[in-house]
């Protein structure tokens, strides 16, 4: 009976701000005293007792929560998230219920602090499986969260206890899920990848025809030695004065994005972490040289005077400069081995 009103109080899922029977833990009044320095002496001096916690410390301890603000920040103080631990071990049911009702609609954040992950182990080590599943349900329910939380290092312990307490059919099913949604996104990389060679090529090669025409036709200083009155220092015969800046980095661009693709394919086809840094490098570069190009390509546009091939290489320019992005996403779709 003890075990189904904890699992069906675990379900419901109501938040800490709704949640009354946190407070309810709190009986004594003389607690409401303390500031947050006292609060924390108050603390270490139970944590050096080095004995287990009596009713009235349990009492004391659930009014400190209430002074912290929310058990989730108390979770990331490093006495506070010591003292939740022991409570968790040697409290009452109330006091487990009110710790797991305070950080399961905080649990992704909770999880990735550095003093917090403790707290998420524990309370997955001692937890009965209908409040484990719930937790297995907020860490797997949200591809993007997964992903981050593996790549965090105290996420990723989190991740780690999780896989080795998972028991039954739905708990496993709900990690699977969760596990793939990294392979999910490698066909998207891919086809990013391919899609952003292609363009940046064309970019190149609009860019090398430019640079060409700009080496064999530029400006010439007449008979007399007397420059234009709208002279620019690089100067491009089909465009206007912003083609020289923009043919330019456009060319950065299109040489170092196209060459980011020897990394990504690497890591596109081991898809780990271990070859995410340079992919992601690599792309990153490129993406900026693109933002940079782009800003050029619209001052070429606002001056007008410009060819066919010219406002071919801006379209696929500012089209770079959000696949490209789009592709950085993408390649962090992997999760770390377990």
């Amino acid at each position: 009976m003890f075990e189904e009103d904890r699992a069906q109080a675990a379900m419901e899922g109501r938040s800490y701000a709704e949640d009354s029977r946190l407070r309810g833990v709190s009986l004594g009044t003389d607690a409401l005293m303390f500031e947050g320095k006292t609060v924390s002496r108050a603390l270490v001096a139970m944590e050096a007792s080095g004995g287990s916690y009596t009713k009235k410390s349990t009492s004391y301890l659930a009014c400190m929560v209430n002074i912290y603000g929310s058990v989730s920040s108390m979770a990331k103080d490093q006495i506070g998230c010591r003292a939740l631990q022991k409570l968790v071990e040697e409290g009452t049911f109330h006091d487990f219920n009110a710790i797991f009702l305070g950080i399961i609609n905080h649990l992704i954040h909770v999880s990735m602090d550095q003093f917090g992950n403790y707290l998420v182990q524990k309370m997955i080590d001692l937890c009965d499986e209908e409040q484990r599943t719930l937790i297995v349900s907020v860490l797997t329910s949200n591809p993007l969260d997964l992903i981050q939380i593996c790549l965090n290092n105290y996420g990723t312990r989190v991740v780690q206890k999780m896989i080795e307490r998972v028991k039954t059919k739905k708990q496993i099913q709900m990690v699977k899920s969760g596990a793939m949604a990294g392979e999910q996104m490698k066909p998207a990389a891919s086809l990013l990848l391919v899609l952003n060679f292609c363009m940046y090529v064309i970019v190149l090669a609009i860019g090398g025809w430019a640079m060409n025409q700009a080496i064999d036709h530029g400006f010439e200083i007449g008979p007399d030695l007397k420059l234009p009155a709208h002279f620019s220092p690089i100067y491009f015969p089909m465009g206007n004065a912003a083609t020289g800046f923009f043919v330019t980095f456009a060319l950065l661009a299109g040489v170092v994005g196209a060459a980011s693709t020897i990394s990504g394919l690497s890591h596109i086809r081991s898809w780990t972490v271990g070859s995410l840094p340079a992919a992601a490098g690599a792309a990153t570069i490129a993406w900026t040289l693109t933002v940079l190009a782009m800003g050029f390509a619209w001052k070429e546009i606002e001056l007008h005077v410009r060819n066919a091939k010219l406002r071919t290489m801006e379209a696929f320019l500012i089209i770079l400069s959000v696949t490209q992005l789009i592709y950085i996403a993408a390649v962090h779709g992997v999760r770390r081995p377990t």
